[in-house]
């Protein structure tokens, strides 16, 4: 027999039934935008956003641009990274037994092009040079200025 109970109950399963669907999905012009993205943030952002395109049945307008949903979907996560970039990496500290490389070693114990012992001089000290024979160009028998 019936109760007032279930009659009640039975009436409002037949009122909530068929309104599961709806309320699962309730755009399907957002629901196969947003298929695939599964970060939070960048899912909200496009549901903010999604509608400033204009559905014509088959493309999204945006801005003068045509888009398929995949490529809407795309732009949509470019632009959300456009506005929100991601944080940098953070410092990681080395690794327990990690040591810092040691500085390198310089032949002669300096670094190059710093102050230093000073090159050696040549044999016949520092005074001028002496005269260069042979060859063309230079002074002696046979060059430029020389006897002939």
């Amino acid at each position: 027999m019936l109760t007032r109970r279930k009659l009640v109950l039975g009436a409002a399963l037949a009122v909530l039934v068929p309104a599961a669907p709806a309320l699962a999905a309730p755009d399907p012009l957002l629901a196969d935008i947003l298929y695939g993205v599964s970060d939070a943030l960048i899912r909200d952002y496009i549901y903010r956003n999604y509608e400033y395109g204009r559905w014509d049945g088959r493309y999204w307008w945006y801005r003068g641009n045509r888009y398929t949903p995949a490529t809407y979907r795309r732009f949509w996560i470019d632009d959300y990274y456009r506005h929100y970039p991601p944080p940098p990496p953070a410092h990681r500290p080395p690794p327990p037994g990690h040591r810092p490389p040691r500085p390198p070693q310089f032949a002669g114990g300096r670094p190059p092009g710093g102050p230093g012992p000073r090159p050696p001089q040549p044999p016949h000290g520092g005074g001028p040079r002496p005269p260069h024979f042979g060859g063309p160009g230079g002074r002696g028998p046979g060059g430029p200025g020389g006897p002939r």
